[in-house]
């Protein structure tokens, strides 16, 4: 009697589960900060932010955008992706730009985290790069040969709450004239390697059984 009412219980609360996690919509804010300046900040629900053709700071853009959910990752694997294409300068000054992705539901509990970073350094310009889940930085790099191309991955674990946040940082220093272009992604990979796995222990539990 007892085991049957839990069971109810359970298959009830399943459909309002899936409803709450249906309806969590993850926003992606891109931000540029400079010492000295107010800050611009964009927003989106739809997994799509950009900032195109215009000036910031000691900076000029040709275009900076992030991409989120739904367009890139899957469910359980949630990912951003930063590009800033032609940002220059003419003097010195340091440009900040934070990708975030907030309202994250899943996956939940620890898990790896990866992300790499590629593009083509401006004369005068060097530049630093941050990943984080929820503030707590995962993995980081600088470049500092200007006009050289450059290029990295990086990985670590993150253990993730169920309303997490995903941030990339991009710190482009400038003491002259230079250009710079670069791609930044993030991401929770799927879990390919470990279902390898759980298919390879469930074979052999099941060759141990028919031996038994």
């Amino acid at each position: 009697m007892r085991r049957n009412l839990i069971l109810g219980l359970a298959i009830a609360a399943a459909p309002l589960a899936f409803g709450s996690a249906a309806r969590a919509t993850p926003t992606l804010t891109l931000t540029l900060s400079e010492a000295g300046y107010t800050s611009e900040v964009v927003s989106s629900t739809n997994g799509n932010v950009n900032i195109t053709a215009q000036s910031f700071g000691t900076f000029t853009i040709n275009t900076i955008s992030g991409i989120g959910s739904p367009i890139i990752g899957a469910p359980g694997q949630p990912a951003i992706d930063l590009t800033s294409v032609n940002v220059s300068s003419a003097t010195a000054g340091t440009l900040n730009v934070t990708l975030d992705e907030s309202g994250l539901t899943s996956p939940v509990g620890p898990n790896s985290v990866y992300s790499s970073i590629g593009g083509t350094l401006g004369s005068h310009q060097t530049l630093g790069y941050a990943f984080s889940v929820n503030g707590s930085t995962i993995g980081s790099a600088s470049f500092t040969n200007p006009g050289a191309s450059f290029g990295t991955d990086l990985g670590g674990h993150a253990t993730f709450t169920g309303n997490d946040t995903l941030s990339q940082v991009v710190t482009l220093a400038s003491t002259g004239t230079g250009v710079t272009s670069y791609d930044a992604y993030a991401a929770v990979p799927e879990p390919a390697s470990m279902a390898l796995l759980g298919s390879g222990l469930f074979g052999l539990g099941l060759i141990r059984r028919r031996r038994a």
